[in-house]
């Protein structure tokens, strides 16, 4: 669990420092503090694992109720979604930058629901540490998620190995019938009675064959 994680936030933060150290670096001047853009570049990559988090403990829980196929099939379809969605949000954030939080079109509550806004006021104002509790209790949420479902996984592919290792059922004995006792003797098909004789034998009235 916590090797796929941090192979999974290797790859994150460089994708994210790639995309973050521009705007950073402009803050940074724009504010005369190099700090600043060392704390932007920060909250982005913690912004962005936390999505990411939330994205791939998402995918796991959609893998176990619906299975993979439709799992993929729905998490692309939310992908597309957030992607079209930050894009249009973007768009009207963007006309509203110089306004407050309450001019955006998710409101002041909808801001606060989300990290980067909690990340942009403790750049603004770094007195406000308890702004970093969404991310440490996101985190520590996320985590407790995914143990939960690695563990409910674990316990079911080790059921389905016993249940594939057992050996197969034995096989049900045929019980053999039990043997017809031979009669002493039973009359023949003329009316004779034929004797005890062991073996074929002959009628010796109508000369036909008969066993015992």
């Amino acid at each position: 669990m916590f090797a796929r994680s941090g192979h999974a936030a290797f790859y994150v933060c460089l994708v994210t420092i790639g995309m973050a150290l521009p705007p950073g670096i402009l803050l940074g001047f724009l504010r005369g503090d190099p700090l600043q853009t060392l704390g932007y570049t920060a909250f982005a990559c913690a912004c962005s694992g936390l999505a990411t988090g939330a994205l791939a403990v998402g995918m796991r829980f959609l893998a176990r109720c619906c299975g993979y196929a439709r799992a993929a099939l729905i998490a692309g379809t939310g992908k597309a979604l957030l992607l079209g969605g930050g894009v249009a949000m973007f768009a009207l954030g963007m006309q509203r930058l110089q306004l407050t939080a309450d001019a955006l079109p998710i409101g002041r509550l909808g801001a606060e629901l989300l990290p980067p806004y909690h990340a942009a006021r403790l750049l603004a104002h770094p007195d406000d540490l308890w702004r970093l509790l969404p991310f440490v209790g996101g985190a520590c949420l996320l985590l407790l998620l995914g143990i939960a479902i690695g563990e409910a996984e674990a316990q079911r592919n080790s059921a389905a190995a016993r249940t594939a290792c057992s050996p197969p059922a034995a096989p049900a004995r045929r019980q053999r019938a039990p043997p017809r006792a031979s009669p002493s003797s039973s009359p023949c098909r003329c009316g004779a009675v034929r004797g005890s004789a062991p073996g074929c034998c002959r009628c010796s009235d109508c000369r036909r064959a008969w066993c015992s």
